[in-house]
């Protein structure tokens, strides 16, 4: 039945293409339900040592078949997705791992457990025959989000005999703890060994190559002082210690190694240290050959220690210590991560049934950088990337638990991840609309003319959701972004109204948006060096230590305030301290309109006009913020109430002298402001002409008060009779222009014809007759000899007689001693007359 089961939920498959993810199970401790000798051939190292020949297998023979299994102890907890086995070469063996299972667990002891069937998560099972030898069997884990640190092989009930080549484990590569403490720390031998070939200083490199490199303590003569000491700088609750043997020799000197804590060493003085330190705890059975890793986990991973001591059990008590390598997991203090209290926390991913401790180290693998226990299930670990609302820890430091759990449902206990935990502005950048613009369940906040970038997140924020969106004056609210893409941020270049400072997306048209996390307190954002208060304005870069505090801070980052001295820093506000677990909390406690992005931060002015935090009624009012607190100040169209100074009345203009612009106008009050409109019967023009109701194909229409009349055209008509009279008025003037046109003429023609067939002679006074006479001979003889020439001439010569007669006129009129006593002569010529 257990056989059918499973083979419900396993999945056959036949792996032809590179995975993605990476064999965590290569060289890693295996063990066996039957115990070889020490160096046997056919032992379980040989299942995981990467090989595949075929005489690379591993065997496992039992009798009680619910005894018969192979585990790989993978030192760190990880995520596992799915296995490979590959069978053995041997005829006659091969189905013995036909329908095999695999399981995981967190807790398994190869020296207590012997039977364990069902007494593991299952991960799935092979649901046919196994395959050939060489041919990768993969089952994939039916929770491939669950973390492990054991893998267990067994196979189907009723088999007794096991055997294959390999084991791969496959993961994102990822374990809870990633970070080994020990790596390139200061190290000590109870007694050196001279050269350098087996400093101490080569367990703790990093480097497993070449195998004959390892470190080696100096020879010692009873009492022997026997130990290896690493110096963490500074404390760490220490979760497990992971020591790596020896691969050319003397394994055995290892066989049950002591971990020991403390913070009380000193190299130079210490001589014996035996059962002078906390035990962590010791490796319970023979040292592992082939280099494989052993891991001894401690017994109380509470306990704050700075140095690690590992020594010989008392039976291996001589001048043997030596091993390859040492690695060093743990936690950070709690209270160095306590970020502080919030009222809100948006969670983005969880891990069940995980300490405070463990959920810091998962969360910063998952990129996420705060941490904190669901306030329902306090189990539960929760990470995300906002917090919105910090409170007095107070409210979250109560009912807490040794293992730093704080039973508190209305407030979160909020831990950072790393060292820079604080983001310094909650703006994503730029991001272009796909489609129609739809966040999941989006939140439409259309603005009434003051929107910003604050408004809408706070907005957001207080309507749970996690990203807000601005383009001009538009507000939109979601969990999810998948909708938008990533652009320039040289897209997004229109200023926010009241905001000149900050951008609200750019072209509506092409739908650009600026993208924030919803949950900061907008306007508070800090750099995080500030958090670090070294004296003489030297900054803490996340690796050196402050040399000295400034006055009211402690610690070796200078980020813990100390209310013993200078009021902790807190300035006019009152430095305060708090129990948690096994250490103190001490933050300033805020005056009322003041707030601080996290517990150790600084009070400041919190702008409760951005984040809705106020009581003004904005239909009415504009909410202003000042230092410490806001007012309402009445918009245009309202007064302050005389009922309730917090609030604001509609002015009823109506009620004063009548507002409208015309006479027959009535006044109606609208909220903030009024309206006019015309009695009936009028119009705004005070003018029937757009809404009389006379045909004007045969009608007139006459204004009267407050109405009109429509009469019919006739010999009475008014409008008649206003065109007969403009029609004669028009008649009479286009006679008179008429007659006076051709008197004007009919003259100038005359004019222009004598003077053409004349001289003017005008006397001098000194002209004799002859002259004349001779002249006027010579003018009639050229007017007869040229008489047809002029009539051809004529429109020419007119034109030409014109101009000269003008200029005559104009001479005269010009000569202020013009006289008919003194005479002069003027002869027209006529170019027609030659």
């Amino acid at each position: 039945m257990l056989a059918v089961v499973y083979s419900c939920v396993a999945v056959l498959m036949v792996v032809e293409v590179e995975s993605p993810f990476v064999n965590v199970a290569w060289k890693k401790a295996a063990f066996v339900s039957t115990e070889y000798p020490r160096e046997v051939e056919a032992g379980p190292w040989r299942g995981v040592d990467g090989r595949k020949g075929r005489t690379d297998y591993v065997h496992i023979a039992e009798n009680d078949t619910e005894m018969n299994w192979f585990v790989i102890d993978l030192i760190h907890s990880y995520q596992v997705k799915y296995i490979h086995l590959f069978n053995r070469e041997c005829p006659d063996c091969e189905e013995r791992m036909d329908h095999f299972i695999i399981g995981t667990t967190n807790t398994f002891d190869p020296t207590i457990n012997k039977t364990i069937r069902n007494r593991y998560q299952l991960c799935g099972q092979w649901p046919t025959k196994a395959f050939p030898p060489f041919r990768a069997m993969r089952i994939d884990c039916l929770n491939p989000n669950a973390f492990s640190r054991f893998v267990i092989l067994q196979q189907d009930v009723g088999k007794s005999s096991m055997g294959f080549t390999e084991l791969e484990v496959y993961t994102d590569g990822k374990p809870i703890y990633t970070k080994n403490l020990a790596l390139n720390k200061p190290v000590y031998f109870s007694t050196a060994r001279p050269g350098d070939m087996y400093d101490p200083k080569i367990c703790v490199d990093g480097n497993f190559t070449p195998d004959n490199i390892y470190c080696l303590q100096g020879l010692e003569s009873p009492p022997y002082k026997n130990w290896f000491a690493i110096d963490l700088l500074r404390e760490h609750m220490i979760v497990y210690v992971v020591l790596y043997g020896r691969t050319d020799c003397c394994v055995s000197d290892m066989d049950y190694f002591v971990v020991g804590l403390t913070n009380k060493f000193d190299p130079q003085v210490n001589t014996t240290v035996r059962n002078n330190y906390r035990m962590c705890g010791h490796w319970k059975s023979a040292a592992l050959v082939k280099g494989m890793p052993m891991r001894v986990t401690c017994e109380d991973d509470s306990f704050h220690s700075r140095f690690v001591i590992i020594q010989q059990s008392d039976l291996k008590n001589n001048s043997g210590l030596g091993f390859k390598e040492v690695e060093v997991y743990a936690n950070d203090p709690i209270r160095k991560k306590y970020f502080g209290c919030f009222r809100n926390f948006r969670g983005e991913k969880t891990f069940p049934n995980q300490h405070m401790g463990k959920c810091i180290a998962l969360c910063r693998n998952a990129n996420l950088p705060f941490a904190t226990m669901n306030v329902e299930n306090f189990d539960d670990c929760i990470c995300g990337s906002v917090v919105g609302y910090p409170v007095s820890s107070i409210n979250c430091l109560v009912n807490c638990t040794n293992d730093k759990r704080c039973i508190v449902r209305d407030f979160f206990t909020v831990f950072e991840v790393s060292e820079m935990a604080v983001t310094t502005q909650p703006e994503m950048g730029c991001f272009r609309e796909k489609m129609t613009p739809e966040i999941n369940e989006n939140l439409m906040l259309i603005s009434d003319g003051e929107s910003s970038c604050r408004r809408c997140i706070a907005h957001c924020f207080k309507s749970n959701f996690l990203y807000a969106s601005i383009n001009s004056l538009t507000c939109q609210c979601g969990n999810t972004y998948d909708t938008l893409e990533k652009v320039s941020e040289s897209h997004c270049n229109v200023k926010c109204a009241t905001e000149q400072s900050n951008n609200c997306g750019g072209s509506v048209a092409s739908r650009y948006v600026n993208l924030f996390l919803t949950g900061y307190i907008y306007g508070l954002e800090m750099n995080p060096y500030e958090r670090y208060h070294c004296l003489n304005g030297t900054k803490f870069d996340g690796l050196n230590e402050c040399q000295e505090c400034e006055p009211g801070w402690t610690g070796r980052m200078c980020k813990e305030r100390d209310c013993a001295v200078n009021n902790g820093a807190c300035g006019s506000d009152k430095c305060v301290t708090h129990s948690f677990a096994y250490a103190n909390i001490s933050e300033c406690e805020c005056r009322n309109g003041y707030a601080k992005v996290f517990a150790q931060g600084d009070c400041r002015d919190f702008h409760e006009c951005d984040h809705g935090e106020h009581t003004c009624n904005l239909n009415t009012s504009h909410c202003v913020n000042t230092h410490g607190s806001y007012r309402c100040v009445c918009r245009s169209g309202y007064i302050r109430s005389e009922v309730d100074p917090e609030d604001c009345v509609d002015i009823n203009e109506c009620n004063d002298d009548n507002p409208c612009s015309y006479e027959h106008q009535v006044c109606h009050n609208t909220p903030g402001s009024y309206q006019c409109s015309c009695q009936p019967g009028f119009h705004v023009d005070e003018c029937c002409t757009k809404i009389d109701k006379c045909d004007r194909s045969r009608q007139y229409c006459t204004n009267t008060i407050g109405s009109h009349i429509c009469q019919d055209h006739g010999e009475d008509s008014p409008t008649l009779k206003r065109s007969l009279t403009a029609c004669v008025a028009l008649s009479i003037l286009f006679i008179i222009s008429t007659a006076t046109l051709a008197f004007i003429i009919v003259y100038q023609s005359k004019r222009l014809l004598e003077i053409k067939n004349a001289v003017k002679i005008l006397y001098s006074g000194t002209k004799n007759q002859g002259d004349i006479t001779s002249n006027n001979n010579n003018n009639n003889k050229n007017n007869n000899k040229n008489k047809n020439n002029n009539n051809n001439n004529n429109n020419k010569n007119n034109d030409d007689d014109d101009n000269f007669i003008s200029n005559i006129m104009n001479e005269e009129a010009d000569d202020d001693e013009f006289s008919y006593s003194n005479p002069v002569y003027y002869i027209i010529k006529d170019e027609t007359m030659k």
